[in-house]
């Protein structure tokens, strides 16, 4: 946590002014300009401001003025360091101390979203295995990286010196394996500054062509220099790394020792003392159209710690081996740019054996209860995902629409389809265990328990954006959504509308359309207020927003649709009986009383009659 004291000052910036020019001739140029209505004046007036306070750098009031233009947000403190500045200068001034203290509150409040956001960070990842990753856990904010212990304390600050595979999400491959974190920087190929003609870049910015891979130990400092094209994590005490020269494949160890020589066209880390490779065996040219082109032949492997081939040409591609098993394709067609038609991918053994008949289009690595995630193409519904044992067989009935991503053994499936949807969790052998929205329910109502506890509605927004997927302004509160359900919280944290809905969208005259219960290929519909009332059940194909106390809806089926309106007591106040209509505005709204290919288009009032 931040305390008063820990509040560096801000950085000082040196401006050149005329030394006949005294402080307060700058201070009241800056209070023109500040109130002139020209648009490229008034920017400028800050300028002046500075001037006059680096004439009198102890000028408190001057300091204070400087505050307004300063931001104070989550990742952004520097109003507050300007104001702790004037109040150190004039402690006595009660207008500068209530403003600062005010404004260290805010510190605060922000201190506390920083840790919920990192306490939520961790409990998210409880099937995290620290041992494996040195107790380190990387964690991103505002484009900077830190690294965690177990109980949410900031090890290592990176800051934004490294680029990682993907500074938003997580995977196993960005955090500290065996003692080493693998890092990306940028290479300026035009400067000299160093002797080999390159500088580093430290910047988010990333290009393939000038990046280069390295490693850091646990004090963040560059065990193996950050040299090679790319890499792998460290795995069983070894990296695989790509030269820049060659754009060759290798292994090095934990020292930056060559330990497999650069022979490889593509590597991939070790796991269970085996790795993937693929080594060209023939590069042949052609000429083609005026065109050079190269055809290579491979050769596909997984070789063990001492370069030795244990498993060989049965594959094209493979993938790490996981409690005993690696899954591998083989090519319809060998060698050509997609592979061919019908490719088959399977699992294999460590000693290369298929273990079961079947071949899918997607498969992901056997868990270590014997059960992994496949996929087949299906032309009319897509790719269609389901469990299956060791020997190819399913766990479950149907299949699920969408891949089961685990996290903690449990995933969010789509049992339903693209438009009748029902989710639910299951357990990593494929068991359905709860229904996913009475989780998610459950989940909200903890979050929103302890944001009732917060003092102002800023402070509220601040916490919940930290919490849920989404949250937007709405009415007196607000709209959230997490997963795939919505709900409402008012402006004092308190819960009008558990996060149990399909369906909610923002409030206009007090009202927004929601869906709750309705399914199906026609969903139902309905309108609840602020307060969580049910004014119209769900009865409508299509709702539109209140505008001038008035609701254009429709109702849909097989044999089509008809658009009316009605008040905000759900009483029809314009029968149905165009085919589209639009929302309310100054008192008229356009409707069409024909069709699609035969429109009959124009203007009606609030009672329904035609008008000019």
């Amino acid at each position: 946590m931040q305390s008063k004291a820990d509040c560096i000052e801000p950085n000082k910036k040196s401006i050149n002014s005329y030394k006949s020019y005294t402080g307060v001739n700058y201070y009241n140029t800056y209070k023109r300009k500040a109130k002139s209505n020209i648009d490229f004046i008034k920017p400028n007036a800050e300028y002046f401001l500075d001037l006059a306070i680096e004439k009198e750098p102890e000028n408190a009031e001057w300091i204070y003025e400087k505050a307004k233009f300063a931001e104070l947000s989550l990742y952004n403190y520097e109003k507050a360091i300007i104001l702790k500045k004037a109040n150190q200068i004039a402690p006595s001034n009660l207008k500068i101390k209530k403003a600062y203290d005010n404004a260290f509150k805010r510190v605060q409040f922000f201190e506390k979203a920083k840790i919920m956001a990192i306490k939520n960070h961790i409990e998210k990842r409880t099937d995290y295995n620290w041992n494996s990753h040195s107790n380190l856990m990387r964690y991103s904010y505002n484009n900077k990286q830190v690294f965690l212990d177990s109980i949410g304390n900031v090890v290592l600050d990176l800051g934004d010196k490294y680029y990682f595979s993907n500074n938003r999400f997580y995977n196993n491959n960005d955090e500290f394996n065996n003692g080493l974190l693998k890092v990306r920087t940028q290479v300026n190929q035009k400067s000299n500054n160093n002797r080999n003609g390159t500088s580093i870049v430290q910047s988010s910015y990333y290009s393939s062509k000038n990046s280069r891979y390295g490693f850091l130990d646990t004090n963040g400092k560059m065990k193996i220099e950050n040299k090679y094209h790319d890499a792998s994590s460290f795995s069983e005490g070894l990296a695989a790394v790509k030269d820049p020269i060659t754009n060759n494949w290798g292994y090095i160890d934990n020292k930056g020792n060559i330990k497999i020589p650069f022979t490889y066209n593509k590597a991939q880390k070790f796991s269970e003392g085996l790795a993937f490779i693929k080594k060209t065996i023939r590069d042949e040219k052609y000429i083609l159209g005026g065109n050079l082109l190269r055809k290579g032949k491979y050769k596909a492997a997984y070789i063990n710690k001492n370069n030795e081939v244990i498993i060989s040409e049965k594959f094209d591609t493979g993938t790490p081996f996981k409690n005993g098993l690696a899954k591998v394709t083989k090519y319809a067609t060998n060698d050509s740019f997609m592979g061919g038609g019908s490719d088959k991918t399977y699992y294999i053994d460590n000693t290369g054996k298929r273990i079961n008949k079947k071949n899918y289009d997607r498969v992901k690595p056997y868990n270590n209860k014997g059960f992994a995630v496949v996929g087949n193409e299906k032309l009319a519904r897509g790719m269609r995902w389901f469990i299956v044992n060791r020997n190819g067989e399913k766990q479950h009935k149907g299949t699920f629409e969408n891949e089961p991503k685990f996290i903690n053994g449990i995933a969010k499936v789509n049992i339903g389809g693209l438009i009748n949807r029902k989710y639910v969790n299951i357990d990593d052998t494929g068991k359905i265990i709860i229904e996913e929205e009475k989780d998610n329910i459950e989940d909200s109502k903890k979050i929103i328990k302890e944001l009732s506890k917060t003092q102002s509605v800023s402070e509220l927004e601040t916490l919940l954006k930290s919490n849920f997927d989404i949250v937007n302004k709405s009415g007196n509160g607000y709209r959230i959504k997490k997963g795939e359900n919505y709900g409402f919280i008012n402006n004092k944290g308190d819960i009008i509308i558990p996060v149990e809905y399909k369906r909610l969208g923002f409030f206009h005259n007090g009202l927004a359309v929601y869906t709750k219960k309705s399914k199906g290929a026609f969903m139902k519909c309905g309108y609840i207020s602020e307060i969580g009332n049910v004014v119209v059940k769900e009865k409508y194909g299509e709702c539109g927003d209140f505008s001038e106390s008035t609701a254009v809806v429709a109702k849909v089926s097989l044999l089509g649709r008809k658009v009316g309106y009605i008040n905000i007591n759900g009483k029809t106040i314009i029968p149905f009986k165009f085919y589209t209509g639009t929302s309310f505005k100054n008192g008229r709204a356009q409707v069409n009383d024909g069709n699609f290919n035969k429109p009959n288009v124009y203007f009606i009032n609030t009672k329904g009659q035609k008008i000019n």
